[in-house]
């Protein structure tokens, strides 16, 4: 029965994949359906970026999963944008035995792209090159962070970076991040008007292939998440599965 039910999943995502393939070759965005900005409250409030990270359990979730240390680590991913503010979220598989880089992102608006490295910073926002990004943060969630345009173009950001296990040790939870970017400041880098944005992706190739996209315009709110690489996806369920299955073991 479980073998019938995984070539039923298998067929599936591979038909989604080469949808997807299809529509990426004939130049058509792999679109989410646009949500209003209250469907994407928690309670009251609208994401926080503050190192507490229940706000995001309602939004899509992208799998990623290439290239990293361990074969069975599934990272996940959020993105969002309520039309003022990008907002994204990445939490490592518990798996994954080193701190997330989390300095090495990519921004990619249309058709366009630039790093967008994430550095420690001091109170006036200056970059402080005396933070340890690569691999030395102390556990905890820092703050004292903060997004940069390019090479090094300052920009209106929040970070919140949280480090459970310093030693990352295996089934203790992976590092964690969510971070805004103002949309004001993506279009000025750009050089593009806001309400031209069709099409934002992050990625980051130290985690993995698929990147976070948000489709839709700067005048309605966008939300939703699919892969960079949608031929992954296939590759992505046959991994869950065998995880688990060693998991059962």
């Amino acid at each position: 029965m479980w073998y019938h039910n995984m070539l039923g999943t298998i067929r599936r995502v591979t038909a989604l994949a080469l949808v997807c393939l299809l529509a990426g070759m004939c130049g058509i965005p792999v679109m989410s359906e646009a949500k209003s900005r209250d469907t994407w409250k928690v309670g009251n409030d609208e994401v926080q970026i503050d190192g507490y990270y229940d706000d995001w359990k309602d939004f899509p979730v992208t799998d990623i999963t290439y290239k990293s240390d361990n074969g069975y680590c599934i990272h996940e991913g959020n993105i969002y944008s309520d039309g003022d503010d990008l907002y994204v979220h990445v939490s490592m598989d518990e798996l994954y035995r080193n701190q997330m880089m989390f300095h090495s992102f990519v921004l990619r608006v249309n058709d366009k792209e630039t790093a967008i490295p994430i550095l420690g910073v001091k109170e006036d926002g200056s970059i402080d090159w005396d933070v340890p990004i690569y691999g030395e943060m102390p556990e905890g969630t820092h703050k004292n962070l903060a997004v940069f345009l390019g090479y090094y173009t300052p920009c209106d950001s929040s970070v919140a970076f949280t480090v459970y296990d310093k030693e990352h040790s295996v089934h203790t939870k992976g590092d964690e991040i969510e971070f805004r970017i103002r949309m004001k400041d993506i279009a000025k880098y750009f050089n593009i008007e806001e309400d031209s944005i069709d099409t934002i992706a992050v990625y980051n190739p130290n985690i993995g292939a698929e990147a976070l996209i948000c489709a839709g315009s700067s005048t309605a709110p966008m939300a939703g998440a699919a892969a960079g690489f949608v031929l992954v996806l296939g590759v992505t369920g046959i991994r869950k599965f065998r995880r688990k299955k060693e998991m059962v073991r």
